[in-house]
């Protein structure tokens, strides 16, 4: 698990250095959106920032927040997640492919885990700002105690880029 971790922090960490981010004036860069299921199996409070790789690909580094609403008879929505996560973006128009990994994080008064995910959807951006994202997400519990198998949770995000 440490080595997913200091995996995915080494991926951002050079994404950031490696990319040229151009300087235009009309990009939206920063994302800020709900996310229905997915990630954080509810929803979550995400932030993402996207850096052009090319004139087709992005990269869109971000985490999420979600903080539990039930009681104690659900284990697993019963801590504050976080999600950090890498989106590849592919395509030249408002529509893009979106594929990605993350790691949910639970963390509650006694215990916390981390479970890898992986993403794959679709990223629409409109020019007025509306951000829409559809997917499916794919959970890896290995060794969860609240899972024992591969978990896929489909996802809708909306939201606002500027």
């Amino acid at each position: 698990m440490k080595k997913l971790i200091i995996l995915m922090t080494c991926c951002i960490i050079s994404s950031g250095i490696s990319a040229q981010v151009q300087a235009v004036d009309n990009v939206k860069r920063h994302s800020v959106f709900v996310e229905l299921g997915g990630n954080s199996f509810i929803y979550s409070l995400n932030y993402d920032y996207k850096i052009d790789v090319n004139k087709k690909l992005q990269v869109a580094v971000g985490s999420g927040f979600s903080y539990p609403l039930f009681g104690d008879d659900v284990a697993i929505l019963n801590k504050i997640s976080i999600t950090p996560s890498i989106n590849f973006l592919y395509g030249e128009k408002k529509g893009k492919l979106e594929i990605g990994c993350g790691l949910l994080t639970g963390i509650s008064k006694s215990e916390s885990y981390h479970i890898p995910s992986f993403r794959i959807g679709v990223r629409y951006l409109w020019k007025n700002g509306f951000l829409f994202r559809g997917g499916i997400v794919t959970l890896f519990p290995n060794g969860s105690d609240d899972f024992h198998f591969i978990v896929p949770l489909p996802g809708l995000s909306f939201g606002y880029s500027f």
